[in-house]
């Protein structure tokens, strides 16, 4: 059994199904958190009439310390931080759309 902690997710409007989802496939699936991350993404997507042009976004870590993150559209941007150094990166975009303005501000 995998032992992925979620944190938080960024859902607009979708917020029940992405809570219902989202952690029981993470935490009873061997899925690495980038997998996992993106398996998520398309089983929400598969449920919504919208598909994959959601405005959803996950970030993944595990208790080993690996980390992932993927969104329905490209653009989303993490930080992952240790005691030697500071990275943003890039999230998988499993969609065709992109990211927002920052903050959500149309």
């Amino acid at each position: 059994m995998s032992t992925i902690r979620w944190e938080q997710q960024a859902a607009q409007g979708k917020a029940k199904i992405v809570c219902a989802i989202a952690p029981p496939l993470w935490l009873h699936s061997s899925l690495d958190p980038q997998s996992a991350c993106i398996a998520a993404i398309k089983r929400i997507a598969s449920t919504d009439p919208l598909g994959l042009n959601l405005e959803i976004y996950f970030i993944a870590l595990d208790k080993r310390g690996n980390y992932g993150a993927a969104g329905a559209g490209k653009g989303f941007q993490y930080a992952v931080t240790t005691p030697e150094d500071s990275q943003v990166f890039q999230s998988e975009a499993v969609g065709g759309g992109t990211v927002g303005p920052e903050g959500g501000n149309r």
